[in-house]
């Protein structure tokens, strides 16, 4: 069975304690042989979560094939796959709206705080039934209240268009969605230690059930081929 892909999001500009627990989960998702996905690639050293979460992934002891981490490259056009230390990175295109395939490609989702990317990216996750967590974000209102908070602050990062290619079409409802929303995440504090990051991570993997392959990282090179796998996502995820 392939490994599960763990997407690790988070701000930019990460507030404090956040880029530890980035650090504390690319390890905790190494030791669990899963695979970490990020926006980010490898820059060490790293000072944004996504890339603190993918050298903490290549930097530690564990003993699984390559790729351990993998990257979504932010760019306007697609790009074929680059292997660089134990990982690679991915080009889908479109900027920003990459957010809706990096949530195709995990199997569930870390979203470390509330910026404007970081709630997109959780938002197209749980609309296409990820298991998310929400790190550091409070949830003193109750779901829905949270989901609206998140929908306002993606909406400044990816506007909805009427645009019909299955990405654009796929943020287009999942932001309606997000007004009755039918999934639900879960909230944690921030790791302090391995074992906190531990625990989180695997109660994701115990939540995935069987892990559905995804393509060979080559194959996905051109628009064609990411507009199909983005098409099959939808339809798996029942959307």
């Amino acid at each position: 069975m392939a490994p599960a892909l763990i997407a690790v999001f988070g701000s930019n500009r990460p507030s404090d304690n956040e880029p530890e627990a980035a650090r504390l989960f690319g390890r905790a998702i190494a030791r669990q042989g899963a695979i970490v996905l990020t926006g980010g690639t490898w820059i060490n050293p790293a000072t944004q979560i996504k890339d603190i979460a993918i050298v903490a992934a290549g930097e530690s002891n564990t003993t699984a094939d390559a790729p351990v981490w993998i990257g979504v490259a932010n760019e306007p056009s697609p790009a074929p796959w680059i292997e660089s230390h134990r990982g690679g990175v991915l080009t889908p295109g479109g900027n920003h709206e990459r957010n809706f395939v990096e949530a195709c490609l995990c199997h569930a989702a870390i979203a470390i705080g509330a910026s404007d990317g970081t709630s997109s990216e959780a938002i197209f996750a749980l609309y296409l039934h990820r298991p998310v967590a929400l790190v550091n974000v409070p949830n003193t209102a109750g779901r829905e209240a949270t989901m609206r908070t998140l929908k306002t602050a993606a909406l400044n990062r990816i506007k909805s268009t009427e645009h019909g290619d299955p990405v654009r079409r796929g943020i287009r409802q999942a932001y309606s969605w997000a007004d009755r929303p039918d999934n639900d995440f879960w909230c944690q504090p921030l790791p302090r230690t391995d074992e906190d990051a531990d625990a989180i991570v695997k109660k994701l993997l115990g939540t995935i059930g069987q892990v559905a392959d995804r393509p060979a990282w080559h194959t996905l090179d051109n628009a064609r081929a990411w507009a199909a796998f983005v098409e099959a996502s939808m339809t798996a995820a029942g959307r």
